[in-house]
């Protein structure tokens, strides 16, 4: 389950803006390196400590009307554009992007929709 929800710096109501999507967040990125040649020819390999932060993330989830709703409060909000991201095991801080929509049914009732739903790490908490 992924939780979305304003941060404090931004003094937004949480009531009004806070989000679940039934899914998993995937966050990966590749080691951040550099190879380089020195005058003389050698490589020259440097690597940095692995972060979570720059990588990208896309998840696919069925919400009700209601979850719809605030995601595209959220998405298209004027001024904040650093949301609160909590999941089973990680909290960031990212950038929340709706990609796709469409209406869909579920249990016979027609209030659904299916979201791909995108996020971008701006900060490990």
């Amino acid at each position: 389950m992924i939780k979305v929800t304003p941060t404090t710096a931004s003094g937004l109501k949480h009531t009004t803006y806070t989000f679940r999507l039934p899914a998993e967040l995937d966050t990966h990125s590749p080691r951040s390196q550099k190879v380089a040649n020195t005058l003389s020819g050698v490589p020259v390999v440097t690597l940095w400590a692995k972060t979570r932060i720059g990588a990208t993330a896309s998840v696919k989830a069925t919400i009700s009307r209601d979850q719809y709703k605030i995601l595209k409060k959220v998405v298209y909000h004027k001024n904040v554009f650093e949301w609160l991201t909590i999941t089973e095991d990680d909290t960031f801080v990212c950038s929340v992007d709706l990609v796709d929509s469409e209406k869909a049914s579920r249990n016979g009732l027609k209030d659904w929709y299916d979201v791909t739903v995108a996020f971008v790490i701006i900060e490990e908490k």
